[in-house]
């Protein structure tokens, strides 16, 4: 593609979102009932993938914020991901042990504290006692290390890039090829720029090279944020109508996916 090509099919994306944020926005302020785990990490991921897309649709008004564009696709695709691979796994287990994880995280960060004296504050070790005895109960989740007792980084413990074949496995059709290899490549691009990284780095040193970067970079980012933010909308819609046992937000899911399909067109 040229740059006009380019240029228009990055136009043509920026209409997608707005229009893609105007029908969401009744099932990003939805809070749904029931007592589903699963639905409740749902519902704060979709809120928080909402506002990421709007920050994209924002940067994706300056050639040269597609950097940052892309760095918060990278957020929403993993997003997808964890979704996806929490609901296959038994999904009220899995959102479970990721709320549980809260605990091991504070954990960490109550260490942290600790070593390097930000603990004074009577309020802050009070606090810090709390997350001690919660982690204490949810710690064998997570115990990488049997012989030293260490414990997991990571909520499930697996990289995205294990949790996509996983989800390959499962559910080849569902989750095919294409989307695999797009979503991997997305994700690799998000991580460098996201990351202090040799090849992103050099490109902001040749203008001809940070040129030709923003474009492409900019067309990637919202074509994948606007792909991942349709698969949360629908995933999303199905464990609400699955929880309330009625077909809801039915229509919303069905002009979502209309819009993700009128980029081929």
């Amino acid at each position: 593609m040229d740059e006009d090509e380019i240029r228009k099919l990055i136009a043509k994306c920026k209409s997608i979102i707005d229009e893609l944020l105007e029908i969401t926005h009744p099932l990003a302020q939805q809070v749904p009932g029931g007592k589903s785990h699963f639905l409740k990490v749902f519902e704060g991921t979709y809120r928080r993938a909402n506002h990421t897309l709007q920050a994209i649709r924002s940067l994706a008004e300056e050639d040269h914020l597609a950097g940052g564009a892309y760095i918060l696709t990278r957020s929403l695709i993993e997003d997808v991901v964890s979704l996806e691979y929490m609901r296959i796994n038994d999904a009220e287990v899995k959102a479970i042990k990721f709320q549980d994880f809260e605990w091991i995280q504070s954990l960490d960060d109550a260490t942290y504290f600790q070593e390097h004296g930000l603990d004074e504050d009577p309020q802050v070790k009070l606090g810090i006692k709390k997350v001690r005895d919660e982690a204490e109960k949810v710690k064998d989740k997570f115990v990488y290390n049997k012989k030293s007792g260490e414990l997991n980084k990571s909520w499930d413990g697996v990289s995205v890039e294990i949790m996509l074949n996983k989800i390959a496995e499962a559910n080849p059709k569902d989750f095919g090829k294409r989307d695999r290899r797009l979503t991997r490549r997305a994700y690799l691009l998000g991580n460098r720029k996201t990351h202090f990284n040799p090849i992103d780095i050099k490109t902001y040193l040749n203008q001809s090279f940070m040129d030709m970067d923003y474009l492409q970079s900019m067309q990637e980012a919202l074509i994948m944020a606007i792909s991942s933010y349709v698969r949360l909308t629908t995933r999303y819609r199905d464990a609400i109508s699955h929880d309330a046992d009625e077909n809801l937000f039915d229509d919303i899911a069905k002009h979502s996916k209309a819009l993700l399909l009128s980029l081929d067109s």
